[in-house]
């Protein structure tokens, strides 16, 4: 057993070690609007605000550490990278003091198995998902504060973490299930402390009525109503758990996932989960915590309100695969059988002493068994895990792997073509614009770029139908209009 003192070193370690290839990664897709084209982190009086529509509108304390990067390094990514393993190391380490206040054994096997796990490596290599690692420190922080009965404190980490993702609306939720499955028999007085707690969503409700996201989060879309995001979530959170057990293959981007129009077997499954994990916290409250927090925690992005952008996204899964990995490490570190397979002498010894020395043979085979154990599947997740860092080391790369696993997913072949423009290749950007707009003619997106590269190439006659389809499809598209005045001027 390792010491407790020695353990968050050990962990710091572990997720240093996991990570130690994430550092040179470049930005892709969503940096560049958040970042690389954000001219509001340059200064510090406009660092908090963020373009509207943007990744980062709504969500001033992600900005702010951006801008910090910015004032560091510039546009060189290594400092955002090494913020966002930091992040996620001190995530780490409040998984570790939480579950040590419950359950002390397991508490670094959890926080080791989670911080390693190869489905955690979006939200830590995609510099802009740093606001899921925010999301995700403030809410644990909440919660540690809370459960070591720093209550101002939890309160100003629940306020804080509403400026960096929306999803933070479930921390109090969460702190109040937490509350009444492990805390319940010291019956202390705790109104003026949830009075205030659940006062922070005043501040989540001043950043969203700014409207930072109405283009693609709501439920005025007529392509996607609230019914059918709901049925197609329960072929998402399906998957969610599959890649929690076993990673693979893991995928950036799902723009390809299929809407379901009807109820699907997949949706009544999962109702039958949550219907069973309200069930079983109201008889075991210490168990079903965990079916609460996965589903609680994945409520605001995989239920009813409709994210047009994103239907399924695996940084989701951040906060969420504790509920996963919380029973796997019990399970591990109780893992008695493989001890008891082995048989014991008779003895003449009176059938007590047999006993308590039978228990005490067996609780040592146990012991030997039980750190290996977790020591085998932590090594093995973090060697998936640095392997999966390899395919964020450049934009090419991270978004060729999309396409070979999704190969119908026209957004990420659009991206590819992006990216390899921007990496001098334009020849090979083509086939893939192409490509994507084989498959869906009304990419916009693919249009615009094969366009760009039509103009670069003085091929003005195809320039200037690609740039026509998209102000068919996309009216006030200023950028697209303004580039077809000016190749129809060069085509005279």
């Amino acid at each position: 057993m390792i010491p407790r003192r020695w353990q968050p070193v050990v962990l710091v370690a572990l997720v240093l070690l996991a990570f130690s290839n994430s550092f040179r990664g470049e930005f892709f897709y969503d940096d560049y609007p958040a970042i690389v084209q954000n001219p509001h982190l340059r200064h510090w009086s406009t660092a908090w605000d963020a373009p509207d529509q943007s990744p980062l509108a709504g969500r001033p304390v992600v900005s702010l550490t951006f801008a910090v990067n910015h004032a560091l390094s510039g546009l060189r990514p290594w400092s955002y990278h090494v913020v966002n393993v930091a992040i996620h190391i001190g995530c780490a380490l409040l998984v570790w003091g939480i579950v040590r206040r419950v359950k002390e054994e397991i508490a670094l096997p959890v926080a080791a198995l989670w911080a390693v796990h190869p489905l955690v490596t979006e939200s830590v290599n995609y510099v802009t998902q740093r606001m899921e690692l925010l999301f995700g420190l403030f809410l644990l922080l909440t919660l540690y504060c809370f459960a070591r009965r720093w209550h101002i404190g939890s309160v100003v980490a629940c306020a804080v973490g509403m400026g960096c993702k929306e999803t933070m609306v479930v921390a109090p939720v969460i702190v109040a299930l937490f509350d009444w499955a492990f805390c319940r028999e010291q019956d202390r007085p705790r109104k003026y402390y949830y009075a205030g707690l659940f006062a922070t969503w005043i501040v989540l409700a001043a950043w969203v009525l700014t409207g930072a996201r109405t283009e693609t989060v709501g439920f005025q879309f007529r392509e996607l109503s609230a019914w059918q995001y709901l049925f197609t979530q329960g072929g998402v959170i399906l998957h969610y758990l599959r890649l929690a057990v076993w990673p693979q293959p893991l995928v950036v981007d799902y723009d390809d996932w299929p809407v379901a129009l009807m109820v699907t077997w997949q949706a009544v499954l999962v109702a039958g989960l949550v219907a069973g994990s309200v069930w079983l916290f109201w008889k075991r409250p210490r168990l079903g915590f965990l079916a609460a927090w996965f589903f609680v925690i994945l409520a605001p992005t995989s239920s009813v309100l409709p994210i047009v952008s994103e239907v399924a996204a695996e940084r989701r899964m951040y906060l969420p695969l504790l509920a996963v990995i919380v029973p796997v490490a019990w399970a591990l570190c109780r893992a008695r059988s493989l001890a008891s397979f082995r048989g014991f002498a008779p003895s003449a010894e009176p059938a007590s002493r047999r006993g308590a020395k039978l228990e005490h043979d067996i609780e040592l085979r146990a012991l030997q068994w039980r750190q290996p154990l977790v020591g085998v599947v932590v090594v093995a997740l973090a060697c998936v895990t640095w392997a999966r860092n390899q395919d964020y080391r450049t934009e090419v790369s991270i978004m060729s792997d999309t396409v070979v696993k999704r190969p119908h997913n026209t957004r990420a072949l659009t991206n590819l073509g992006v990216a390899l423009v921007r990496a001098g290749k334009m020849e090979l950007a083509v086939p893939h614009l192409e490509n994507a707009i084989r498959l869906n003619p009304r990419q916009a997106d693919a249009h615009f770029n094969l366009a760009m590269i039509r103009a670069e190439q003085k091929r003005w006659a195809d320039a200037e139908r690609h740039l026509r389809m998209v102000v068919e499809l996309e009216p006030g598209n200023e950028r697209a209009r303004a580039a077809l005045a000016t190749v129809r001027r060069l085509m005279q």
